[in-house]
């Protein structure tokens, strides 16, 4: 699923750089390396972890940003 997504939003010509990972604690490194302006997250991601939990701990690790919601 992935993957797919990725090939997606590559394939739509964004101006924008498009990371992935597989699971939440790659997140978390992309995003201490990299500001992420948009997650699109899975709500089961293995080894105990969850789309929410992963979407607090990325917000913790950036408190300067706020939530568009």
């Amino acid at each position: 699923m992935r993957r797919t997504f990725r090939e997606w939003l590559t394939g739509a010509g964004l101006n924008c750089t498009i990371l992935s990972a597989a699971d939440a604690e790659s997140a978390l490194q992309l995003a201490n390396k990299q500001t992420i302006d948009l997650a699109i997250l899975d709500w089961h991601l293995g080894a105990g972890d969850d789309g929410l939990q992963l979407l607090q701990d990325l917000y913790e690790s950036t408190p300067t940003s706020s939530p568009s919601w």
